[in-house]
């Protein structure tokens, strides 16, 4: 699956992505639900939801594929692609799509609605006091974890590798469970030096055996790696700022905060390239911009949203200030937004409920990538 960055992408490490401002806008859509619920492009499909229906339509003209109106008391939107199947939810129950004709094939009883990552045939899906993974070549549900049993709640957007699902709770525990079975292998307390209690938030992601996760509390720690394999601290770092977003690019972590804090660490030691505040590179009309999320990080810059649907372009290495973009319809009230790339294309998403193509006004190509320099 190609889109969204946050959904379907069970590690959230990043493949290496080539794409440089400037870019213009070629297309615009209007879809049902929310910002949160933005629609899934892949194999130059769009799949998404229109008010009580899921269309499948061409990326590139827009024309409608097929349309499947849903029966029961609440849909998704479309929230993975796997082996020639959309996945959709129903209330509680989970239906495979024929991506090609929209006619169900299967289904799983049972798993709540929400957002989910493929590990294989494995669906691992969660929402709110409780994570599950779903066998979906058998069509059965292998496990549910239940932190509500505990008076507790899931916290974090969990990842997961080929055999461990990372999952953080609302007071301050993570956990690292058995993918196959959903047995927890190690618990770890998240740190918080001021001695508040920490919570878990935000999207851990995986890199070998390194996870990482965010931390809120007030405390002196915003970020903490693990070992996935035991749990034991590697680092942690305080970014000085509230972490709003963090991606894996390469051997490297990068870091945003709220008020335009920006880091880059060395994902196995922790240790801080660089520092800076992306605010303070901004032409003087934006330097009031906040809320800097999400992040998404391509070879050679930083993409952020930030303020009321701004989209703003960093140079990845240095945080210097490149590009940016005040869609025509951003509103003052649409202040987050979702956004990746695919096939040279930048989708972007918003709380209006629109998605946004953009592409590159001048096409990267391998002489202009090596005349920008190579990456970290």
């Amino acid at each position: 699956m190609d889109w969204p960055f946050s959904a379907g992408q069970a590690s959230r490490a990043i493949a290496q992505l080539h794409l440089a401002p400037p870019l213009r806008e070629t297309r615009v859509i209007r879809y049902s639900g929310y910002g949160i619920d933005p629609p899934i492009v892949s194999n130059g499909v769009l799949f998404l939801k229109e008010a009580r229906n899921w269309v499948a339509r061409d990326e590139r003209t827009h024309a409608k594929i097929w349309s499947r109106r849903w029966t029961g008391e609440m849909g998704t939107a479309p929230r993975a692609v796997w082996d020639g199947k959309l996945a959709v939810w129903e209330g509680d129950t989970a239906l495979l799509l024929n991506i090609s004709t929209g006619i169900e094939e299967r289904r799983v009883e049972g798993l709540h609605l929400g957002w989910a990552v493929m590990v294989g045939d494995i669906l691992v899906g969660w929402w709110r006091g409780c994570v599950y993974a779903a066998d979906l070549r058998s069509a059965r549900l292998l496990w549910r974890f239940d932190a509500d049993a505990t008076d507790n709640a899931i916290s974090c957007e969990p990842c997961a590798t080929d055999e461990r699902v990372f999952v953080g709770l609302e007071d301050g525990s993570i956990l690292a469970l058995g993918l196959s079975d959903g047995q927890p292998i190690w618990r770890q307390r998240a740190p918080n030096g001021s001695g508040a209690r920490a919570y878990v938030r935000g999207r851990a992601c995986v890199s070998g055996d390194t996870v990482i996760f965010r931390v809120g509390g007030g405390g002196d720690v915003g970020v903490v790696a693990l070992a996935a394999s035991t749990g034991d601290v590697v680092w942690t770092f305080d970014l000085h700022d509230v972490v709003q977003d963090g991606a894996f690019y390469g051997p490297f972590y990068h870091v945003v905060g709220w008020s335009g804090r920006y880091g880059l660490l060395e994902v196995s030691t922790g240790r801080q390239i660089l520092i800076s505040s992306l605010s303070s590179t901004l032409p003087s009309t934006l330097a009031t911009l906040r809320d800097f999320f999400p992040l998404l990080l391509s070879e050679t810059h930083a993409w952020v949203g930030a303020g009321s649907g701004y989209l703003l372009a960093f140079n990845r290495e240095t945080g210097e200030y490149a590009w940016h973009r005040l869609p025509k319809r951003a509103g003052a009230f649409q202040r987050q937004t979702h956004f990746t790339s695919v096939n040279g294309r930048l989708y972007y998403a918003d709380m209006s409920a629109r998605m946004y193509w953009l592409e590159e006004e001048h096409p990267t190509d391998p002489v202009l990538r090596a005349q920008r320099g190579s990456p970290r």
